[in-house]
């Protein structure tokens, strides 16, 4: 079977895309897509595994600030600029509050809280053998709610 280099490239994105769990738009229709993919899976099984086994290696790439914005507006129907802001509000809002000592719920989502750590003894990196004594210090923490641990479950 003789395969266009654009139609090898769109399956290998597509394999792609489902091996990430991304819903990505097709100009084709399922039926097309499905028997691409199944012509595909036979004919270049080994090519389509090696694919896979390459990109099994690479860790998924974390989503950034900017992805993260952009996500927002697109499934609250807003602009980039008022998701930014709204964002900016959360973090501010929560990082305010943590620093007052206070502790931020969102139900089904988590707790953000401030834990206090213990003063130690830790070890110099640079010289393994000097001691250097760490203080104490407070941290900020998050507990994940049932809804969110049942979701990524």
């Amino acid at each position: 079977m003789s395969w266009k280099y654009h139609e090898m490239y769109e399956i290998v994105l597509m394999v792609c895309s489902l091996f990430f769990g991304l819903d990505k738009p097709s100009s084709r229709s399922k039926a097309e897509i499905k028997g691409f993919a199944s012509d595909f899976w036979l004919a270049d099984a080994v090519f389509v595994s090696r694919i896979l086994t390459i990109l099994s290696l690479y860790p998924p790439i974390p989503m950034s600030k900017q992805d993260l914005i952009a996500a927002i507006a697109d499934a609250a129907g807003i602009t980039k600029r008022a998701a930014s802001d709204a964002l900016e509000a959360l973090i501010g809002t929560i990082t305010k509050e943590l620093k007052k000592g206070h502790n931020v719920t969102i139900t089904g989502f988590g707790t953000f809280r401030v834990s206090k750590r213990q003063a130690r003894t830790g070890v110099n990196p640079r010289n393994p053998t000097q001691k250097i004594s760490i203080p104490a210090m407070k941290v900020p923490s998050f507990k994940a709610g049932k809804t969110l641990k049942d979701a990524v479950r």
